[in-house]
């Protein structure tokens, strides 16, 4: 806990400080250079809006090796980086950067390729804006607030991605319409069905869920044993599909634990698309929010648990709003998508969330989760839904 107040407060007054807010006139600009070079989860959060900018601009989109196969079958994509930095990564990266100062240079000789260079990491986009800046690829540049950085932007915003206190996609439409006065609509929902694969060794008689018991070890969600507890408490007749992260290192707590027999192990790797199309004939999809949940929760209803990460900022984004409601001592959020999917959220509150993974001794955010008060909000959507 105290390594993550740290961050957070040393990380407010970073981004405190060095604002700048200069209007661009988009009347004439054609072409936009976009950073999501990151993970997997970011980017499909991120695809509704990209494929709307497109409609606007001529876009391509800055990406990385885990997210590249992804992105490059809707929009132009550019890899530019192999791996996302972590935590610690770009924090590294962030105090090469304050001793370093070639990347002030930039290459007068080359005429910009692009337009618009528009941020949707920050912080952690740092290393990426400060080489495309270099290079001198784009005539403006719009991006989040990257601190000190901020001069070298044309406009900020006034936070961080994480610290904005809006879904990823409401910050990207506000940053967007502040800097450039241009209103973008980004649809709540995106049909995938085209790209979805059936796995040929999957055949799973409906109705079933699917529980997806991977996050723990990242504080992300509960442990096995809480999702075992979940299942067993879930008054649900049909099959309950599990699946885990690679190399499945929680399924053999799990199996100590559960008591139901109609259960099915997704024990192979499946490609993502395989795995969309068995989410999407599920009843519901649970898991911890995650890159993999991020998507999974896409076709299809879902309960999704938040431990470490901020809620309005990674939560499925929804045009209705959220409801909440105490339940006990955790809080559960419910929205309704425009294509009718019900996304729904439960956390512990606790002050030191976000913690950026480092985790602690205690996770209440985690441990104090009310796995039977869940199960009767998991069983009443379903049976509510005459599913």
């Amino acid at each position: 806990m105290f390594k993550s107040a740290v961050m957070k407060i040393l990380g407010r007054l970073a981004l405190a400080f060095f604002v700048k807010q200069k209007k661009i006139d988009a009347a004439g600009l054609k072409t936009m250079l976009v950073n999501r070079a990151d993970r997997l989860g970011d980017a499909i959060i991120s695809l509704p809006l990209l494929l709307e900018l497109d409609k606007r601009f001529d876009v391509t989109v800055l990406t990385s090796q885990y997210n590249d196969f992804l992105l490059r079958d809707f929009l132009k994509t550019r890899i530019i980086v192999d791996k996302p930095p972590s935590t610690s990564g770009f924090i590294k990266r962030i105090f090469a950067h304050l001793i370093s100062y070639g990347y002030l240079r930039r290459n007068k000789n080359v005429t910009p390729r692009y337009d618009i260079y528009l941020d949707l990491i920050g912080i952690r986009g740092l290393s990426t804006f400060l080489q495309v800046r270099k290079e001198n690829l784009c005539r403006y540049y719009i991006g989040f607030n990257i601190s000190i950085w901020n001069l070298l932007l044309d406009y900020s915003f006034r936070a961080s991605v994480e610290l904005s206190k809006m879904s990823v996609t409401a910050a990207a439409q506000t940053l967007i319409k502040e800097s450039m006065d241009i209103d973008l609509d980004a649809p709540d929902y995106i049909d995938l069905t085209s790209k979805m694969v059936a796995p040929s060794d999957v055949n799973v008689k409906a109705p079933y869920i699917l529980v997806n018991i991977g996050g723990f070890d990242k504080f992300r969600g509960p442990s096995p044993q809480m999702y075992a507890r979940l299942i067993n408490s879930l008054e649900f007749k049909g099959t309950v599909v599990i699946m885990d992260e690679l190399n499945q290192p929680n399924v053999n707590e799990f199996r100590r634990y559960i008591e139901k027999k109609n259960i099915v192990y997704l024990e192979k790797d499946y490609s993502i698309w395989e795995l969309m199309y068995i989410s999407k004939h599920a009843l519901v999809y649970i898991g911890s929010n995650s890159g993999i949940t991020n998507i999974l929760q896409v076709p299809t209803h879902c309960v999704i648990f938040f431990a470490t990460t901020t809620t309005t900022v990674w939560n499925p984004f929804s045009k209705n709003p959220y409801q909440a409601k105490k339940v006990g001592r955790m809080t559960v959020e419910e929205a309704t998508t425009s294509a009718g999917l019900m996304k729904k959220i439960i956390y512990r509150p606790v002050w030191c969330r976000p913690c950026f993974d480092i985790g602690c001794r205690g996770y209440r955010c985690i441990k104090d989760m009310d796995m039977q008060a869940i199960a009767s909000e998991i069983t009443s959507f379903l049976h509510n839904s005459n599913r």
